[in-house]
């Protein structure tokens, strides 16, 4: 029976995997042309969001709501800040001197990637916005050894960035009522999507305010990272290990092979090549 519920589990995992691939699929148009020697990052840039696409509208999908198929990067070379979204035109403009420099960013625009399907009413608290960008970013996306650290008393939840998204965090992990993929997260955008918001859902799902969580949160001591041997797979994608890199990383895959070693070795898409391995089994979470 163990052995059944696991695989059932298992299988549960890659049925929800291709369902969000096929439900939620994007095209991405990339304009280098004021910087063509940034042609070969654009590539990469696609290679990443087009799989993390999927992973991020699954997980904030609500009714009546399509994130739209097609969006646009441009590398502009008069931009002087590091990345912002036009949600009107499904876009991205990147500043050239920047991503000139920092090639390894890619979470920016994960953060800008996760705005557009965010698609939040213009009445949503910016605060909340950009909290959940940086949430997608830091606690799917990023290595553990980049999640933001603890906020002080002097900050707010209100804040946002990293702030909030450390914020949302806590909040979804002491609140077990609320289980996967309908977590605080989901429902706070959700609210946003549909210009419903205010904040009376915190209360309402956790049985406290927004003052009472972000003071819960303070004194409450900092988390100890997912054990990945315990966690494995979850929803499409894995925590694995890289043996080149000796970091972290959240790796998404559609399907899962076990090596000599007892692990599941990631087969599928750009982040997960031969030297990602899951650590643990995909149903052992």
């Amino acid at each position: 029976m163990r052995r059944f519920i696991k695989n059932w589990l298992s299988l549960r995992v890659f049925a929800m995997t291709l369902l969000a691939n096929s439900c939620y699929g994007v095209t991405i148009d990339i304009d280098t042309s004021q910087a063509p020697d940034l042609a070969n990052f654009g590539n990469m840039l696609k290679k990443v969001l087009i799989p993390w696409y999927p992973i991020v509208s699954a997980e904030l999908a609500s009714p009546n709501f399509t994130p739209t198929d097609k969006m646009t990067i441009i590398f502009d070379i008069n931009y002087a800040g590091i990345a912002v979204t036009n949600l009107n035109e499904n876009k991205i403009v990147c500043s050239v001197k920047y991503y000139r420099r920092f090639q390894d960013d890619v979470g920016s625009l994960i953060h800008e990637m996760t705005h557009i399907i965010q698609n939040p009413n213009r009445n949503c608290p910016i605060w909340i916005i950009e909290g959940v960008a940086d949430w997608f970013r830091y606690y799917k996306y990023e290595p553990s050894s980049r999640m933001p650290s603890k906020p002080q008393s002097t900050d707010s939840y209100m804040r946002g960035y990293g702030v909030t998204a450390y914020f949302l965090q806590y909040v979804i992990d002491n609140t077990p009522q609320m289980q996967a993929p309908y977590h605080m997260v989901y429902w706070v955008n959700k609210d946003c999507r549909e210009g419903t918001y205010n904040d009376s859902i915190w209360p309402r799902l956790t049985g406290k305010t927004l003052s009472q969580l972000w003071q819960d949160m303070l004194t409450s001591p900092k988390p100890v990272p997912l054990d990945p041997g315990k966690y494995g797979c979850y929803l499409g994608y894995c925590w694995s290990w890289c043996y080149q890199r000796n970091s972290g990383h959240w790796c998404y895959t559609t399907k899962v092979q076990k090596n000599d070693k007892g692990w599941v070795q990631c087969k599928s898409s750009s982040e997960c090549n031969e030297n990602w391995q899951c650590a643990g089994e995909c149903y052992s979470k």
